[in-house]
């Protein structure tokens, strides 16, 4: 397949690697030690003209397509997760927003990420639930001149650093039926309340603690179209993609680093460097061969990802998802065993990759669920739950 791209769009690329080396990468430690929203880099990325780029051109954004966009996530990803993560989820509401949202909607928010660099969080899993995103018990219901919010969610990705959050959330009809919305809610509004703490294994600067709403007022213009509608637009699929690209760029990232390591280092009585080991040369070509692969499936599902049926996006998902989490928890095992105990010290980042690897490849869908995805479409099996099961996706 050709996954060439324009030369407007490589000198994206081009920028995102720059960000990725010289203002990520350096800043990634001590977001990981202390635990704490990226916010200096994550403002690099918009300083740099890349915080808007799934917004259409219309509106000042690049208007990247999902390959090209799922490049610029994979390239960021080797310099730091956790900031490419909250990006991550920033630019999948900013589809959201362009499918659902009305005129006056984009212009007021797209208008607040490129010219001030503000940022949208995504709020989905609620406690109690199982993968992905529920919107069950955080309910919306109609009150004077406006709405009101109440419930829980957690797993919130940038709850103290971003502008707004797209809360999935559930309308009732009149009978009391279920029914999807996406609300952009200020996260400033009274009602709101950050709480519990965020100290994980990996992926520590994502912060992603709980958040209530205790009768949050919600003005008319915060719902995203109309109930229901955002089922049918196929977007929520594309948090998974996005992760992939992620774990490929963490294991990247690894692999590159381990690379220079064994060209600049030598272990006595050798005094060749360590590139000149055949054992060590067979794990970097494994390495190698496992990462292309998972990026050729991960950028063969980006390309036809639109062309497909529901069924077929969830196959194309389940397909990438899978082999890069495979891929880069290959890479992270092998690089540990190829260097041995020095990599648990702090001194050396890929300590930090190693845990934000592991940590990452946990968002759903699990791995079990993408073999359950691939085998019944493979077989011609139909499920039409399977949707229902798997939620939306995403913490």
């Amino acid at each position: 397949m050709d996954f060439s791209i324009k030369k407007e769009q490589q000198t994206i690329l081009e920028t995102a690697g720059k960000l990725a080396r010289e203002e990520l990468f350096p800043r990634a430690a001590d977001i990981d030690i202390k635990s704490v929203h990226p916010t200096a880099s994550l403002a690099e990325i918009w300083r740099k003209g890349l915080l808007g780029i799934t917004i259409p051109k219309e509106y000042g954004g690049l208007g990247l397509g999902l390959l090209e966009s799922t490049m610029v996530l994979e390239k960021l990803a080797a310099g730091c997760a956790s900031t490419t993560a909250s990006f991550h989820t920033h630019t999948v509401v900013q589809r959201y927003i362009d499918a659902l949202g009305n005129v006056e909607q984009k212009e007021e928010l797209f208008s607040e990420v490129i010219n001030e660099g503000k940022l949208f969080g995504s709020w989905g899993s609620e406690p109690g639930t199982h993968g992905g995103a529920a919107p069950v018990k955080v309910v919306v219901n109609r009150a004077k001149e406006g709405y009101v919010m109440n419930g829980p969610k957690h797993f919130c990705t940038m709850a103290g650093a971003c502008n707004r959050a797209m809360v999935h959330a559930n309308i009732p009809d009149k009978n009391g039926n279920r029914r999807t919305i996406m609300v952009m809610v200020p996260t400033e509004s009274q009602g709101l309340a950050i709480i519990g703490e965020w100290n994980t294994l990996g992926m520590r600067g994502t912060v992603s603690p709980a958040v209530t709403f205790n009768n949050c007022f919600i003005a008319e213009n915060a719902l995203l179209g109309q109930p229901g509608d955002v089922e049918k637009k196929g977007i929520e699929q594309t948090f998974a993609l996005g992760d992939a690209a992620i774990y490929i760029g963490i294991a990247q990232g690894a692999l590159d680093w381990f690379k220079e390591y064994a060209k600049s280092h030598a272990f006595n009585p050798n005094t060749q460097p360590l590139s000149h080991d055949l054992l060590l040369q067979r794990r970097v070509a494994k390495m190698t061969q496992r990462l292309e692969g998972a990026r050729y499936v991960l950028y063969s599902s980006c390309q036809g990802y639109w062309e497909e049926t529901n069924m077929g996006r969830w196959y194309l998902v389940s397909k990438a998802k899978y082999l890069a989490s495979q891929a880069s928890m290959f890479v992270a095992n092998m690089v540990a065993e190829g260097l041995g105990g020095r990599i648990a010290h702090r001194r050396y980042p890929i300590e930090r990759m190693i845990r934000d690897i592991r940590t990452a490849t946990l968002m759903p869908p699990s791995p079990d669920r993408c073999l359950e995805v691939i085998a019944k479409y493979e077989l011609g099996i139909a499920d039409d739950q399977l949707a229902s099961r798997w939620g939306t996706l995403r913490l």
